[in-house]
């Protein structure tokens, strides 16, 4: 998104080791100065966030060990549009996952 235009974001990250992957890629996109940085369970301590348009689950549900609760406080927290990616049917980690329209 910030390289379709949006003036800034903030990179949330369960893991530490995961950040440093994303701060790779934010560089390499050159988006790295519209990026705020923090390493946050949204699920488990939703107020400490405050709510955004566009709220990205990218890789994360499929692993989150309460996705039902993840989901919810992501959607709690999105303005306008809550999105999610999650592994292909075919994919060894699968798990049914309901799925409602914002607004």
């Amino acid at each position: 998104m910030l390289q379709a235009g949006a003036a800034r974001a903030q990179n949330l990250e369960l893991s530490p080791a995961c950040q440093g992957q994303a701060r790779t890629l934010a560089g390499q996109a050159g988006v790295q100065g519209r990026l705020d940085w923090r390493i946050h369970d949204l699920a488990a301590d939703p107020g400490a966030v405050a709510p955004a348009d566009l709220v990205v689950l990218h890789r994360v549900v499929c692993c989150y060990p309460d996705y039902e609760r993840l989901l919810g406080a992501a959607a709690d927290h999105a303005r306008r549009a809550l999105v999610f990616s999650y592994p292909h049917q075919r994919s060894p980690i699968r798990r049914p996952v309901p799925v409602t329209t914002l607004g």
